[in-house]
């Protein structure tokens, strides 16, 4: 596996495919992963345009987490993967599947595996959840 310091710095060069990175708001995950926190509220932010200001737009953490972010998200975990799985709320048996049903591809085990997440927890498989899996 490649360095921490080699994985922190693609992962800072390609930290738009989850979300716009601000400088200094940057936060590790497992040391592998860097997912940049929105600078709004965790539970929306206000509509500034809205004259009531009743409507409350979604925080990046607050959305569900889309596949792009989870094929991102299993290229850099295939050595903890498992253990993600375990936060996630999967049973060692389920992992014990993903990696039977993908033997010598651990990327695929991983991405199966939170692909599976997703599926099971629809609206509540945000990335503010993946995020807090990940630390």
């Amino acid at each position: 596996p490649p360095s921490s310091t080699h994985s922190q710095a693609a992962i800072n060069e390609s930290c738009s495919s989850l979300q716009p990175c601000a400088a200094g708001q940057s936060s590790s995950i497992k040391g592998q992963i860097s997912m940049t926190p929105s600078s709004s509220v965790s539970q929306g932010e206000r509509d500034s345009s809205s004259d009531s200001g009743d409507i409350v737009q979604p925080t990046f953490l607050d959305q569900q987490a889309n596949d792009l972010q989870l094929e991102y998200i299993a290229e850099r975990i295939p050595t903890t993967w498992q253990a993600v799985a375990l936060h996630l709320g999967f049973m060692k048996h389920e992992t014990d599947r993903f990696e039977a049903n993908h033997r010598h591809d651990v990327v695929r085990q991983a991405f199966e595996m939170l692909s599976a997440w997703k599926r099971g927890h629809a609206k509540d498989a945000t990335n503010g959840k993946l995020r807090d899996a990940l630390q």
